[in-house]
């Protein structure tokens, strides 16, 4: 999905050009507090243009991209990993 952009529903501009990256807000807010207070907490700015991401590259961004893509969908495959993921996400703990 994600390197086809379907169902892609928020923009970037990334690195020093501004190339235009199309993600998942559902990915990104699942696993990041960041990107989740950048669509819905304190950081959110209500707008159709680009986040602006300067200081990383394109080819960077989407590499974390697709990591980020790939954990989700192996999360929800697999309850018991998804149950481990939210027990480490209640706890504020990484596993060890």
């Amino acid at each position: 999905m994600l390197n086809h952009e379907l169902a892609c529903d928020v923009e970037f501009a990334v690195g020093l050009n501004g190339d235009i990256v199309r993600a998942h807000k559902y990915m990104l807010v699942s696993r990041s507090p960041v990107f989740f207070a950048m669509f819905y907490g304190s950081l959110a700015v209500h707008h159709n243009a680009p986040h602006i991401i300067p200081d990383i590259s394109p080819d960077a961004f989407r590499s974390m991209l697709q990591l980020v893509h790939q954990f989700v969908v192996f999360v929800e495959r697999f309850p018991v990993v998804r149950m481990k993921v939210k027990m480490y996400d209640m706890l504020n703990i990484g596993p060890e």
